[in-house]
């Protein structure tokens, strides 16, 4: 695993949750796409609605082949 060197500004208060390779979690923000020590993509934490799930694969026509069936 490559290590990266970050400078991380935190603000009172603020406390880093998780870390892992270019991303890092505080209860504030989320910061990513490390460059030079700095974080070239930041949220706040309170501008996320949510979390959705992506899911690549292709849709089931198994319904399909199974009314076709019937008909």
């Amino acid at each position: 695993m490559e290590l990266v060197e970050r400078r991380l500004d935190l603000a009172e208060g603020e406390e880093v949750l998780f870390e892992f390779n270019h991303v890092v979690l505080t209860n504030l923000r989320l910061m990513a796409d490390w460059s030079n020590g700095r974080a070239k993509s930041v949220v706040s934490v309170k501008d996320i609605d949510g979390v959705r799930r992506l899911d690549g694969g292709q849709e089931s026509r198994l319904g399909s082949g199974i009314k076709i069936l019937g008909v």
